[in-house]
């Protein structure tokens, strides 16, 4: 399948973007049908863009995220990922992710959907704590009002039944 996500540079000829190559800095725009293995990650690039940087750390726990997923380093989708993580991708990109995630979990079952939901609001609070600190205890300490609002918002949107996160830095963010 073409990719569908990238706005054509006009050269004086009709182009249309499915005809089109993405080029590497294009802002990302969705993720094509090839690349939603890397759905569920998207999340945690988020999550690193949060600050508005993505730190060594966060991108080494992305990485270890998609290997475990089994997307090894040589992969292609590998290097869409390193793409996002070099170039932001925009706001109603991971709002449609978000909506595409939402959609999966709720064709799961109830505690296939649970086992997920839970793995992935881990993961981006490994993300999160991971600019400050190499310890996943830590994650109040050195998360950022913006991750912290980040995962604020996936646990809402996500409708996570527990909120895992500590009361202070609830608290901090205006829950509970």
């Amino acid at each position: 399948m073409k990719n569908l996500n990238i706005i054509p540079e006009d050269h004086g000829q009709k182009s249309f973007a499915s005809e089109m190559p993405r080029k590497k800095g294009w802002r990302r725009e969705k993720l094509n049908e090839n690349e939603m293995p890397l759905l569920f990650l998207i999340p945690l690039v988020e999550t690193a863009w949060a600050h508005g940087a993505v730190a060594r750390n966060e991108k080494q726990i992305i990485f270890a995220a998609a290997r475990e997923e089994k997307i090894d380093e040589k992969d292609e989708l590998n290097e869409v990922l390193d793409e996002m993580l070099i170039y932001q991708p925009g706001r109603q990109f991971f709002t449609e992710c978000l909506e595409t995630i939402k959609s999966e979990l709720a064709a799961m079952t109830v505690k296939k959907r649970e086992i997920e939901r839970k793995k992935l609001i881990e993961r981006c609070k490994l993300v999160a704590a991971a600019a400050g600190t190499n310890s996943p205890m830590d994650v109040e300490k050195f998360t950022s009002d913006e991750e912290r609002e980040v995962l604020m918002r996936l646990i809402t949107e996500l409708e996570m039944k527990e909120n895992k996160m500590p009361n202070s830095l609830s608290k901090r963010v205006g829950v509970l």
